[in-house]
């Protein structure tokens, strides 16, 4: 998967490679917001054309892809199909969602992953 960064954050790009990397998804029509997936970076490449429909943003990572929240691969073009693991379920679980890019505790990333993981677990 290929990822836009915001050029606001470019101390992110420095720390990317082989970092664990998730992704939540911020409230819009039709979705509530949530944890989609989690995953590992990879190489941070240049962009030759707009990526972002928000701005022409210059850099992006490759992620590997380790676990999603049901919905999210099989359907990925349709936001309003996918069982995020809402902010609720986070907050109860002392996970606190600020906007834009944050480092983790190793343990809260641990949280993380198991969720993703048993909700992955749970749909199939």
């Amino acid at each position: 998967m290929l990822w836009g960064v915001n050029p606001r954050f470019k101390w992110v790009l420095k720390q990317l490679p082989s970092s664990t990397v998730f992704l939540y998804v911020t409230k819009g029509e039709g979705v509530s917001g949530g944890l989609a997936l989690y995953g590992i970076a990879r190489e941070v490449i240049d962009l030759e054309e707009p990526y972002w429909p928000e701005g022409a943003w210059e850099k992006a990572f490759y992620l590997e892809v380790k676990a999603t929240a049901p919905g999210v691969l099989e359907n990925p073009e349709n936001p309003t199909s996918w069982r995020l693991i809402s902010r609720e379920k986070l907050k109860a679980k002392g996970i606190i969602v600020l906007p834009g890019p944050q480092k983790l505790e190793e343990e809260i990333a641990q949280l993380l992953k198991q969720m993703l993981e048993i909700a992955f677990d749970c749909s199939a």
